[in-house]
């Protein structure tokens, strides 16, 4: 039983070892039947033939060699290997169901994200002539603004000017149908925000 639990538990070297001596062992006629009787030894002995070391799969086949000299041993391993050519299988359909689902889950977001994005494009108000797009505006950019705000203020020409296209924009004609006056912190939500958000 120590054999079989590092055939199937130890480490490399271990089960190296143990395939090793099942493989002595097996030259023995009696030795055959115990062996088999073991639960987990022919299983053991064939995942190691397939998945082990070199060495390993060399212990473990001859290990097989000699347990098949015996009929009701080469059944049963015949049984062993057909088990777990049916279990790899398994895996596998199972490994390539969960890749398709985590594939479609991505896609999903993907597709989500993007209309967002294409919905929020769409909400987003026309920018004044001169204004740079977001996608014009880089990161180098970004960081010369913050570091230096004073010199990235508008003249007042500028403001008036914007100010001037913001009155002819829909969002405003209709907040000042609500209302007598449109403050900026509405000018701000309705456009400035918009502009520059992300």
């Amino acid at each position: 039983r120590g054999l079989v639990r590092l055939l199937q538990e130890g480490s490399a070297v271990g089960k190296e070892k143990a395939a090793a001596t099942l493989q002595k062992l097996a030259v023995n006629t009696d030795n055959q039947v115990k062996i088999a009787q073991e639960e987990g030894a022919l299983r053991g002995l064939v995942r190691l033939m397939q998945e082990g070391s070199a060495v390993a799969k060399e212990k473990a086949a001859g290990a097989l060699q000699a347990l098949a000299i015996n009929a009701d041993n080469k059944l049963k391993i015949a049984k062993e290997e057909d088990a777990l050519k049916k279990s790899a299988e398994e895996e596998r359909l199972a490994k390539e169901e969960a890749e398709a689902a985590e594939a479609a889950r991505k896609a999903e977001e993907e597709r989500v994200t993007k209309e967002a994005a294409e919905a929020a494009h769409q909400d987003q108000p026309p920018i004044p002539e001169g204004m740079a797009k977001k996608v014009e505006v880089t990161h180098k950019l970004r960081e010369r603004q913050r570091r230096d705000p004073e010199l990235w203020t508008m003249t007042l020409a500028q403001w008036l000017q914007i100010s001037q296209f913001c009155k002819q924009q829909e969002g405003y004609i209709e907040a000042k149908k609500q209302r007598t006056t449109v403050t900026m912190k509405e000018l701000c939500d309705l456009f400035v925000k918009p502009w520059t958000v992300g």
